[in-house]
């Protein structure tokens, strides 16, 4: 039995248990310490990697993962981490363990981004040319000044934001592209593949135009060729996305009404006439100070949309 099913067991699948056992119960304890340490290194694993898409995953192991992110690890991860923090004198000891304290893993994770990309910044200027040409040879220390000379080109040329980037990548969770979608040989399938790691990649760079056209190129080739709906000879996507809406499984995981809103969005971007006063309240996103501030959150909605698009996906 794998730790999230004995979990699940002793809870009864009820996670507000969690608190009162893990208080009681050292070995129901202990298990929860160890899924929370597996959970992090495998996140942590993936997140050093730079792998945003996963395939071939069985689908039972999706399931899982993705209850215990919504459901257990508000319980677990909290409990966990404020033992280990209590234990190296990082807070003090507290009896209150009934509930999940409010925590912002956004600012958290702005704030993190920041730290990184200063170290960054730190290590190009203290392993600059600058600072080391006294202390090797010349035909290194050439190298080296042509090395630093070339980044800098390539980061001025792409506009890079090492904050805004490393915040975005570090808010993208991997796609698992379930085993009967991903062993099912043929170009369209790779083109699934090709093109998520390609709108991500497009988003985490600062590019959301371009991650808009691909999110909405990843939308129609897994509707038409995944969840099968619509003529596959047929380029209209307006009446493929809504007879999608008519499909019980495609509509539980995300086929809906803002999926078609998103559709008309990046064609109405495509073909040059984007008007971002009218989207947000279709979208129900927040109107934010720039056109751009929009279609950046606006791709991160359509993303997320898209992992659980994918991640549900029938055999079809």
């Amino acid at each position: 039995m794998t730790l999230y099913e004995q979990i699940q067991t002793i809870t009864k699948g009820a996670p507000d248990r969690i608190p009162f056992l893990y208080k009681n119960d050292p070995k129901f304890a202990d298990l929860c310490r160890e899924i929370n340490l597996v959970v992090f290194f495998l996140n942590y694993g993936l997140r050093d990697s730079g792998t945003t898409v996963v395939e071939r995953v069985d689908p039972r192991y999706i399931s899982k993962l993705r209850h215990y992110e919504k459901e257990l690890d508000k319980y677990i991860g909290k409990l966990t981490w404020d033992d280990l923090f209590r234990e190296i004198g990082i807070t003090e000891s507290s009896e209150s363990t009934s509930k999940p304290t409010e925590f912002d893993p956004d600012a958290n994770l702005r704030e993190e981004a920041k730290a990184e990309a200063q170290a960054i910044q730190l290590h190009l200027e203290f392993g600059s040319y600058e600072h080391l040409s006294e202390f090797i040879d010349e035909d290194v220390s050439q190298g080296v000044f042509d090395g630093e000379r070339a980044l800098r080109r390539l980061f001025s040329s792409l506009g890079l934001n090492l904050a805004g980037s490393i915040y975005r990548q570090r808010k993208l969770s991997p796609v698992h592209i379930p085993l009967h979608a991903a062993s099912e040989k043929s170009e369209r399938k790779l083109t699934l593949s090709r093109a998520l790691q390609e709108a991500h990649r497009a988003f985490i760079l600062g590019a959301p135009l371009a991650a808009i056209a691909l999110c909405r190129t990843v939308s129609e080739v897994l509707i038409r060729d995944h969840y099968k709906i619509g003529d596959p000879t047929s380029n209209d996507l307006t009446p493929r996305f809504r007879n999608a809406q008519k499909d019980p499984t495609a509509k539980l995981k995300g086929a809906d009404e803002q999926l078609v809103a998103l559709i008309k969005y990046a064609s109405d971007i495509l073909h040059g006439r984007w008007d971002g006063n009218r989207w947000p309240d279709e979208l129900e996103i927040e109107a934010l100070p720039s056109d751009l501030a929009i279609i950046d959150r606006v791709v991160m909605l359509w993303l997320e949309k898209l992992q659980k698009l994918i991640e549900g996906m029938p055999k079809r």
